[in-house]
This record gives C-alpha cells, structure tokens and sequence, in this order.
C-alpha cells in the first residue's frame, strides 16, 4: 500500500512540475500561461510550488520499508491540506458557489478562453 501511496505523490509532484511548460490537452494552457508570466517567472513559480511535494516524495521513499518519522507526517499533511485548500479556494468554490469576475477573467485570459 505504501508504493501506491509513493506512485500516487511521483504523479502529484510530475504534474505540479510540467503542468505550466508542457501542453496537457484541456488541462492547460501554455501560450496563456505564458501570455501572462515570463519564463523567468514560471521557473521560479515553479521551483518554489514543487518543492515541498519532492521533499516529502524524496523522504516518503527513503521511509517506504519503515514507518514515517513524524515530521514526514506533518509536512505530508500540511502540504498536501495547503494544496487541497488552495484548489478549494481558486477552483471549486468560485466555479460552484460563488461568481467571481475578477478570478474568472484571470483564468479566462490563462486558458485562452476569452
């Protein structure tokens, strides 16, 4: 069960790398993304949003054959809660709940959908 768990944050920590450089269908879109931030910018943006995912990736695999120390837990928890907080807070609720033009039209001019 702990390999799933491992293969599970490898895809997490992938995506979250190649989401912003690499075309991924509908999923995103890299001319918008690029119309709005330099590739200095994305570089750093991404470094800076990768990194605690491959720390608790890189130290997840270094404890798959005993049990997590428990600052691996923690950090599992906090970094994998901020990121279900934030896709909370930017995706689900605007588009469900709540009309925010100012949120839209950043993701509208991001998607290409204008």
């Amino acid at each position: 069960m702990i390999y799933a768990f491992v293969i599970c944050q490898f895809l997490v920590v992938l995506f979250i790398a190649v989401h912003d450089w690499v075309p991924l269908g509908r999923l995103n879109s890299v001319a918008g993304i690029r119309a709005v931030d330099s590739p200095s910018k994305l570089a750093v943006v991404t470094v800076l949003s990768t990194l605690p995912f491959a720390i608790a990736l890189v130290a997840s695999v270094h404890y798959a054959n005993s049990s997590f120390p428990m600052w691996l837990m923690w950090l599992l928890w906090c970094s994998y809660g901020a990121a279900l907080y934030g896709v909370l807070r930017t995706w689900w609720v605007p588009y469900l709940f709540a009309k925010n033009p100012a949120g839209e039209m950043g993701s509208e001019r991001i998607s290409g959908m204008q």
